[in-house]
C-alpha cells in the first residue's frame, strides 16, 4: 500500500512539474504584468546568481528532475531625476519572481518521448524585462526551441532634441522644455519558436517563427515656421517566417537552404501635442510649438497677453503612414572538407523586398516665411524595391602541417529604385489681407489667395524618382605560417572596390500657381518656366531637380599577424593598413591604420592575466577637410580563484576617442575662427572637433566565511570626460562629462538543504559633471535592496 502510494505522489508530484511548465507557456498569451533585467539580487545576471548552490535533483517516475525558483521583493529608493533614472534601469519596488528554471532528463533516454526539457525564466512581477526560454529536444528526432521577451523601453533623456530656450526676454518669455520632445515609452514583445526536425542526420529539416512588436505612446516634432510637439503612438509588427533543410551530401560535406519571409507593419501615426497653448483675442487655442528663441515662433508671439495672430504656430496636425513591406529572402551554405588538405565554406543570399505606404499630412495653422495656412497630401503615395546579393566564398588549403593558404571573397549589392507621387494642396489667406494670419480665412479658388515672393504652388502634382544602389567587392588573401607548435605568423592582403550611386529625378507633372492682385504668384510660376493659361493660372511642368552621383572607391589593406601559445602564456598581434583612392564624405578615411593585440598568462594554476590593445588612426586631408580620427582602447583583467573559499576579479578599460574635421554651418554669431565654407560662400566654416576618454574600472570578490555562507561584495565605475564644438552657448556637453557609480553587496545564506535566503543591494550614481544648461538636472542616486528566497532540488 505504501509503494502505491508514493508511486501515485510521484505522479502527483510530476503532473505538478508539468502544470508549472504549462502555466508559464500560458503566462505569455495574456499581458504581461511584469518587467525585468534578468538581475539576481546583486545587480548580475540571474544566471551567475544561480552558479552557486547546483541541487542534486531528484527522482520522478523515471525521469530525473531538478528545479529553482526566486521569489522575493525590491526596495527602490530614487533621489534626483526619475526620467533619467527610468532611461537607464527602471527597477522599481515591488514583489517579484527573480527566476525559475527546471530540468527534465530521463533515467532510460532510449525509450523516453524526450532527452532533455529545459525551462527558465526571469523578471516576473513589475521589472522592465522579463523572459521565458523554454528547449525540449530527442536526439536524431526533434529540437525543439521556444522565448519570449519583454521589454520595456522608458526612455526620457531630456537634452535629447531639447531647443534650450534662453531665459525670458522683454518679447520672449521663458519657455521651459523638462522633457526630451522625442521620448519614448515603448513596450517590445518578442516571440521566437524554432523546431529541427532529424537533427545529427544526412537530412533534417528547420522550421521557425518570429514575432516582433513594439509599441506604446512617443514623441516627436514637426517644422511649419517652427517646431510643435507631437503626439506618436508607436505601433510595428514584424512577423517572420523560416523554413530550412540542411543535407550532408558526404560525411564532411553539408549543404543548407533556408527560406525567410518577413512582413513588417508600421502604423505609427502623429498628432499635435498640447504643450505651449496660447489663446488668441477671440479665444482660439494657438500651438507656438517647443522653440522660443529669436525668430521661433516669432519677434513677438504674445501682446496683450494674447497669441499673437501673425506669428508661425499650429491651430492642427495629423499625419498618417501605414507603411507595408515585404522581404523575403533564400540562403545557400556549404560547408566541406571532402578534398584532402581543402577546406571551403561558400555562401549565397538573395532578397528582395517590396515596400509602399500612402501619405496623408494635414497641417492648419501658419508659416510666415511663405504665408501659408493649411495644406494636405491626401493621395500622396510611395513605392519603393529593394534588391539585394550577398556571396562569400572560402577557400584554405593545407600545404602541410604548418603552412596553410587562405582565400576569402565577399560581395554584397543592393539596389533601391522608389518612386514618390507627391499630391500637396496649399491654401493661404484672402488676397485682401496685407500679411498673414492664422486667424484670417482661408481662400479656396476662385478666390484670389494671398501670396509672397517664397509660396509654394497651389496645388502640387510632383513625381519624385530615386535610384540608390551600392556594391562592394573584396578580396583577402593570406599566408599562415606555423614555425612550431607555440609560434606562427600571417602575412595578407586585401583588396575592396566599394561602388556607390545616388540618381535622382524630380518632375513637375502639374503645378498650379493660381493667380493674385499683386501677380506674385505668376512671377514664381514664369520664372519656373511655367506658362500662364487663359484662366490666369500659371502652370509648370517637367524636370526641376536631378542628379546622378557615381562613386569608385579602391581600397588597399597590408595585413601582419602574429601569435604564441604556451601552457601558461597565449598572445597574437595583427597590423592592417589602409590606402584608398577615393571617398564618399568627408569623414572617411584615404589612410587608416588598425593595431590589436591580446595577452593572456596562467602564473598560477588558480591565476588568470589578460590584456588587451586596439587602435584605429583615420586621416583624409583632401581640399579643406582636414579630417583626423583616432579609437585607442586599452584593457586588463585579473581572475582568481585561490580556494573554494574565495574568487575574485578586477577589470580596468580605457577608451580614447578623437575626430577633427571642418565643418560649414549657418549662423547670425558665428565663432571668431570662423571663415568662409570653401564650397559655400553664403555660410561659415570652422573645425569641427569631438573628444573623449572614457575609464571603466570593476572589482568584485566573493567570499565564503564558513560553508553555508556566501558573501559578494563590488563596485564599478564609468568616468568620461570629453569636448567637441559647441555653437550655442546654452548647449551643455551632457554624456560626454559623467560619472557613473555602482558598488554591490550581497548575502546568501543556506537555510536548510533546498532553501536559500538571499539578501542584495545595489547602488546606483549617476551624475554629469558639466553644466546642464536649460534642462533638468540629470543627476540620480538610487538604493536598490532585494531580499529572496531561493528552493531548489
Amino acid at each position: 500500500m505504501r509503494r502505491a502510494e508514493c508511486q501515485s505522489r510521484s505522479k502527483l508530484d510530476l503532473l505538478a512539474i508539468a502544470a508549472a511548465a504549462l502555466f508559464a507557456l500560458l503566462l505569455l498569451s495574456s499581458p504581461a504584468r511584469a518587467q525585468g533585467t534578468g538581475q539576481g539580487p546583486t545587480g548580475r545576471p540571474a544566471d551567475l546568481e544561480n552558479a552557486g548552490e547546483n541541487a542534486a535533483g531528484r527522482a520522478i517516475d523515471n525521469y530525473t528532475v531538478m528545479q529553482t525558483v526566486e521569489i522575493g521583493g525590491r526596495i527602490t529608493s530614487v533621489n534626483g531625476s526619475e526620467a533619467m533614472y527610468g532611461s537607464l534601469l527602471n527597477l522599481q519596488s515591488g514583489f517579484r519572481v527573480f527566476d525559475q528554471s527546471l530540468t527534465v532528463r530521463p533515467m532510460a533516454p532510449l525509450h523516453a518521448p524526450i532527452d532533455n526539457l529545459y525551462l527558465e525564466s526571469f523578471g516576473w512581477g513589475g521589472d522592465p524585462s522579463n523572459a521565458v526560454r523554454m528547449r525540449i529536444n530527442k536526439r536524431g528526432l526533434y529540437n525543439f526551441y521556444f522565448s519570449f521577451r519583454r521589454d520595456q523601453n522608458n526612455f526620457n533623456y531630456d537634452l535629447l532634441a531639447n531647443p534650450l530656450n534662453p531665459t525670458s526676454t522683454t518679447a520672449l518669455p521663458t519657455i521651459f522644455v523638462p522633457n526630451s520632445p522625442h521620448a519614448m515609452y515603448t513596450r517590445r514583445k518578442m516571440y521566437d519558436y524554432d523546431l529541427t526536425v532529424f537533427p545529427q542526420r544526412a537530412f533534417s529539416a528547420r522550421f521557425a517563427y518570429v514575432r516582433n512588436s513594439n509599441q506604446g505612446p512617443s514623441f516627436s516634432s514637426v517644422h511649419f515656421g517652427t517646431e510643435a510637439l507631437l503626439n506618436q503612438p508607436w505601433s510595428t509588427t514584424l512577423n517572420e517566417y523560416r523554413f530550412g533543410a540542411s543535407w550532408r551530401a558526404l560525411p564532411q560535406t553539408t549543404l543548407t537552404y533556408t527560406e525567410a519571409l518577413q512582413f513588417l507593419k508600421n502604423d505609427t501615426d502623429q498628432n499635435l501635442a498640447t504643450f505651449n497653448t496660447i489663446d488668441a483675442a477671440n479665444g482660439t487655442p494657438i500651438e507656438f510649438g517647443l522653440p522660443w528663441l529669436g525668430g521661433s515662433p516669432c519677434g513677438a508671439p504674445i501682446v496683450g497677453g494674447f497669441a499673437n495672430p501673425s506669428c508661425n504656430g499650429y491651430l492642427s496636425y495629423t499625419r498618417t503612414l501605414r507603411y507595408r513591406n515585404y522581404l523575403p529572402s533564400e540562403q545557400i551554405n556549404l560547408n566541406s572538407s571532402s578534398i584532402p588538405h581543402l577546406d571551403l565554406t561558400a555562401r549565397f543570399m538573395y532578397s528582395n523586398a517590396d515596400a509602399n505606404t500612402p501619405l496623408a499630412e494635414n497641417f492648419n495653422g501658419l508659416e510666415t516665411r511663405t504665408g501659408l495656412r493649411q495644406s494636405n497630401t491626401n493621395g500622396t503615395t510611395a513605392h519603393s524595391y529593394w534588391n539585394s546579393d550577398e556571396a562569400d566564398f572560402g577557400a584554405t588549403y593545407h600545404l602541410g602541417p604548418r603552412f596553410r593558404i587562405v582565400d576569402s571573397f565577399r560581395f554584397y549589392a543592393y539596389r533601391v529604385p522608389g518612386t514618390m507621387n507627391l499630391i500637396q494642396n496649399n491654401f493661404f489667406n484672402l488676397a485682401s489681407v496685407t500679411a498673414p494670419t492664422i486667424l484670417g480665412p482661408v481662400a479656396v479658388y476662385p478666390v484670389p489667395p494671398y501670396h509672397n515672393a517664397s509660396s509654394p504652388p497651389d496645388v502640387q502634382n510632383d513625381l519624385y524618382l530615386r535610384f540608390v544602389q551600392q556594391s562592394i567587392k573584396s578580396n583577402e588573401f593570406s599566408l599562415q605560417y606555423d614555425i612550431n607548435h607555440w609560434f606562427g605568423v600571417r602575412l595578407g592582403y586585401l583588396f575592396r572596390q566599394i561602388y556607390d550611386n545616388h540618381h535622382w529625378v524630380s518632375t513637375a507633372i502639374g503645378d498650379l500657381y493660381y493667380p493674385d492682385p499683386t501677380g506674385t504668384s505668376t512671377a514664381t510660376c514664369t520664372g519656373a518656366g511655367g506658362t500662364v493659361g487663359a484662366n490666369g493660372i500659371c502652370t509648370v511642368t517637367g524636370v526641376f531637380d536631378s542628379e546622378n552621383e557615381p562613386v569608385t572607391i579602391n581600397q588597399q589593406w597590408g595585413i601582419g599577424g602574429i601569435w604564441y601559445r604556451t601552457k601558461f602564456v597565449r598572445a597574437d598581434g595583427e597590423v592592417r593598413i589602409l590606402s584608398a583612392d577615393n571617398y564618399l564624405t568627408r569623414i572617411d578615411p584615404l589612410h587608416e591604420q588598425q593595431y590589436r593585440a591580446n595577452l593572456a598568462v596562467t602564473p598560477l594554476s588558480w591565476l588568470t592575466l589578460a590584456a588587451n590593445l586596439n587602435m584605429r588612426e583615420q586621416r583624409n586631408p583632401t581640399q579643406d577637410f582636414a579630417y583626423k580620427a583616432h579609437v585607442r582602447n586599452f584593457g586588463f583583467n585579473v581572475v582568481g580563484t585561490p580556494n573554494s573559499r574565495l574568487t575574485f576579479d578586477v577589470a580596468y578599460n580605457y577608451t580614447d576617442t578623437g575626430q577633427n574635421a571642418n565643418v560649414c554651418f549657418a549662423s547670425s554669431a558665428p565663432p571668431a575662427t570662423a571663415g568662409t565654407c570653401v564650397n559655400d560662400n553664403t555660410v561659415y566654416e570652422t573645425l569641427g572637433f569631438y573628444s573623449n576618454h572614457t575609464h571603466y574600472a570593476s572589482a568584485n570578490v566573493m567570499f565564503k566565511p564558513v560553508p553555508i555562507v556566501t558573501i559578494i561584495a563590488g563596485y564599478s565605475v564609468i568616468d568620461a570626460n570629453g569636448n567637441t564644438l559647441i555653437l550655442n552657448a546654452l548647449e551643455p556637453l551632457g554624456p560626454l562629462e559623467f560619472r557613473y557609480d555602482q558598488p554591490l553587496a550581497s548575502v546568501t545564506v543556506n537555510l536548510r538543504k533546498y532553501l536559500q535566503f538571499i539578501g542584495g543591494w545595489n547602488y546606483y550614481q549617476y551624475n554629469e559633471t558639466s553644466f546642464t544648461g536649460p534642462t533638468a538636472p540629470r543627476y540620480f542616486h538610487a538604493n536598490l535592496t532585494n531580499l529572496s528566497l531561493r528552493y531548489a532540488f
